[in-house]
């Protein structure tokens, strides 16, 4: 993101609840549903994205992370209180990043800074399900979802003998299957 600590506006298109100043952006809490559009970020349908930011008011901001108006981060508007947050999620479509307040559900006029969205698996090679983050050379699952996954497609071959090795680290709960996905494979329940 370019202009993510919001230095000026540019680079940015702001609705009319939002400022900068100072170095931060401040939604006025006047209007529902007001939007920054960062123009030099086109987030795409399908990818994972990691958004970090800053809530620098005392007063919790009800934010909405998206492409136009389809959400990336699941559940919509989410209350964030001060300070620094971490959200992941998937792109629905292709389109210029925005980040949407609202004054409704605990949600109050405030500000932002710092505001980073960085694609989570840059190269391509893995489709994920659910909130599984590939940066760094391992893939982490962020939450305790049900049947989420990350995985290649079209990688075996019928009839074919395969060796599997992987590491399983900073391992908290649940369980692990490691298969072809269909009807053959390893569950391994709490390892």
């Amino acid at each position: 993101v370019t202009n993510g600590g919001f230095d000026d506006a540019s680079g940015l298109t702001l609705d009319s609840g939002w400022s900068i100043s100072n170095g931060v952006a401040t939604y006025d809490g006047l209007n529902i549903n007001q939007d920054i559009q960062f123009n030099d970020l086109t987030v795409t349908a399908g990818k994972s994205y990691r958004i970090s930011f800053e809530i620098v008011s005392d007063d919790d901001m009800e934010l909405f992370f998206g492409a136009s108006s389809s959400e990336i981060v699941s559940g919509g508007y989410n209350l964030y209180q001060k300070g620094v947050h971490t959200v992941y999620g998937v792109a629905q479509t292709s389109n210029k990043f925005k980040i949407f307040a609202r004054n409704s559900n605990g949600g109050n006029a405030g500000s932002i800074d710092n505001v980073s969205v960085k694609e989570v698996d840059p190269n391509g090679r893995w489709n994920t399900t659910g909130t599984w983050v590939i940066e760094d050379g391992k893939a982490t699952c962020v939450n305790t979802a049900n049947n989420t996954s990350v995985n290649q497609v079209s990688m075996f071959t019928i009839g074919k003998k395969y060796k599997i090795d992987f590491s399983l680290i900073d391992y908290v709960s649940g369980s692990v299957y490691v298969g072809d996905g269909a009807s053959i494979g390893l569950n391994i329940a709490n390892p």
